[in-house]
């Protein structure tokens, strides 16, 4: 495997993780801004694979460790990506944090970003459920069939 291989691997693990964190972070702790300074309980951050028990960090801690993980992906990841994470995703997931850290001009900066790359058309129609992939679609997970078959409905 090759260097570059490794680095946007990395940069593919880190933002799943941050992507991860984000959404158990949303479900397990106060809202950003609960505190003024948001020192209060976040969830337990897990950078590297052990089976301790961990200490919740702080709200602030852990969107601190998110965007961190996020600008790396930016910076390493291809803005083209097969299936997996791109540099655009990145940029959106960056904004969709900002938005709820309800820093509004960081979250209209990237998501301005990734709106006027003109790389995802907004569709033609007000049908919100597509059959498979469509064009708006930033980063989707894919869902598997018990027989390893793509599902198909994204």
């Amino acid at each position: 495997i090759t260097e570059a291989d490794k680095l946007r691997i990395e940069a593919e693990s880190r933002f799943l993780r941050a992507f991860c964190h984000h959404g158990i972070l949303r479900l397990f702790a106060q809202p950003a801004g609960y505190t003024n300074d948001n020192s209060h309980p976040g969830i337990v951050m897990r950078m590297e694979f052990n089976n301790e028990v961990g200490l919740r960090s702080t709200v602030a801690e852990c969107y601190s460790l998110i965007l961190e993980d996020l600008q790396f992906a930016e910076d390493n990841l291809p803005e083209d990506n097969n299936v997996y994470a791109t540099k655009w995703a990145a940029k959106a997931m960056k904004a969709r944090v900002y938005l709820d850290l309800n820093d509004f001009n960081n979250a209209a900066l990237f998501a301005g970003e990734v709106i006027n790359s003109s790389k995802f058309p907004f569709l033609d129609s007000l049908n919100r459920v597509t059959a498979g992939p469509n064009s708006e679609q930033i980063f989707a997970t894919i869902s598997y069939l018990g027989n390893g078959i793509a599902d198909e409905r994204g």
